[in-house]
């Protein structure tokens, strides 16, 4: 009897064992972090890291050639992760019902920018890169994520639809969007530091002042041409940011 138990003791752990080997393995978004859905994360890190550069060489310090490179490091990482979770995401991500759709645009988004910063268009690289950056913040969004680089974003959108908003002379709407831009400029003060801010504090705390004070400059700007020259520097300044911290 005690040789029987031991048996079927031992074939239950190898059963629980090959379970655990099988979820860790599996590429169907569903492994754990120390599987497949580590690895995969890794990579999507390395792709927004690579993002960030695409947005220094063309917003920053254009240089096409950089750009190029970066945009096509970003458009290879997005791309090993959609063929590795194709339509799950990994755990981190597993909020994200739009998964499927999102990880595929973010590619296309890449492509897009080399190809538009080659071409000189930068009007739309820019463009192609805040839709990038809507998709990031929206997949943190529904994965309960928040950090500082995700509050730049929301002052970035919001700087970027105030300044459609000045052009097209539609002040009415420069008078709503500003309640949204004063939250969003609390929220970023409030963040935390990122890990990329680890022994490099005092240039976190010096490019987050530099975008708080751009939006209490903007906000006391004494006329709508003043406002819009604070708002060009706002947005450089929170692009400084994104690049650096995001």
């Amino acid at each position: 009897m005690k040789r029987l138990l031991t048996v079927l003791g031992l074939a239950g752990l190898l059963i629980l064992s090959y379970g655990c080997a099988k979820k860790k393995t599996d590429g169907d978004g569903k492994g754990t972090p120390e599987g497949n859905g580590g690895a995969s994360v890794a990579k999507f890190d390395e792709g927004t890291a690579a993002f960030r550069e695409t947005v220094k060489y063309v917003s920053v310090a254009p240089d096409k050639a950089k750009c190029a490179d970066a945009a096509g490091r970003a458009e290879i990482a997005f791309g090993d992760v959609a063929k590795a979770y194709p339509q799950n995401p990994p755990d981190r991500y597993e909020g994200d019902n739009e998964w499927a759709t999102r990880i595929t645009t973010l590619k296309k988004l890449m492509g897009d920018i080399k190809n538009q910063s080659d071409a000189g268009k930068i009007a739309e690289a820019e463009a192609s890169i805040l839709e990038a950056q809507k998709q990031l913040l929206q997949l943190d969004e529904k994965s309960k994520i928040n950090t500082a680089g995700d509050e730049v974003i929301r002052l970035l959108v919001l700087a970027r639809e105030m300044d459609g908003a000045y052009k097209e002379k539609r002040f009415n709407d420069v008078k709503h969007i500003m309640p949204n831009m004063r939250a969003a400029q609390k929220n970023f003060f409030g963040s935390t530091m990122p890990t990329s801010a680890r022994g490099r504090e005092d240039a976190f705390d010096t490019a987050k002042d530099k975008v708080y004070e751009s939006v209490e400059r903007f906000a006391e700007g004494e006329t709508p041409e003043a406002q819009q020259q604070i708002l060009q520097e706002l947005i450089k300044a929170a692009t400084e940011f994104y690049v650096e911290f995001g």
